[in-house]
Parts: C-alpha cells; structure tokens; sequence
C-alpha cells in the first residue's frame, strides 16, 4: 500500500489534509483500489501539542471497496466534528514530526 498526504497546515483559519492511498500487487504491480479523504480543521498550538478540531471531512465518489484500504485508513482527522491532539517535535527549521501517541506520525517539510 502506497499512502500520500498533503497537509496545508496555517497558524489561523482553516487547514487542510488530503490523503491518496493505492493498494498495488507487489507482483504485478497493478492497482487494486484505491480510497481519496479530505479533511478541513481548525489548529491551536499549545507548547509542543498541536490541538486539531475537525470542521468537515469527505471521502472519494470512487472509493475502492477493497477492505484492506477500508479498515486500515479510519483515521480520525477524516472524522467530521473529531477533536485530537498531536505531540510536535520541530526537528530541523523546516521538517517537523507529528506524532499521535498511536501508530501514526507525520514527518512534514515546511515550504
């Protein structure tokens, strides 16, 4: 499975994070489903947590009904009206790591 996120992260306002996410045969190297989420959320900086409340999220028309994307990707920034937590550590002057306490972290590059 190949995931991609764009995150557009602002100190105010709305933020934004899209994710792709392809299940490809390791063999063939073909595509066998594929699932879209979008998400729009408010940020608070709080030490180094960055507190995330959900506005809206939406999923892809086309969704791949393949469960290995559906189980797997129920990620609670794609959850309307979620409120979550992410511990930030700035790890250079343009690449910080979020980290939700789980399995998931995101290591970003600030452009």
């Amino acid at each position: 499975m190949t995931t991609r996120y764009r995150l557009d992260l602002r100190p105010t306002g709305v933020s934004h994070m899209r994710l792709v996410a392809q299940l490809i045969d390791a063999d063939s190297g073909a595509e066998l489903g594929t699932i879209r989420r979008n998400s729009a959320f408010r940020v608070q900086q709080q030490g180094h947590r960055l507190q995330l409340n959900v506005e809206s999220s939406a999923r892809g028309e086309a969704d791949s009904t393949a469960p290995e994307l559906s189980g797997t990707l129920g990620m609670f920034i794609f959850r309307s009206d979620g409120s979550l937590s992410y511990w930030m550590r700035p790890l250079s002057a343009t690449r910080y790591l979020f980290d939700d306490g789980n399995d998931m972290f995101v290591l970003c590059s600030k452009r």
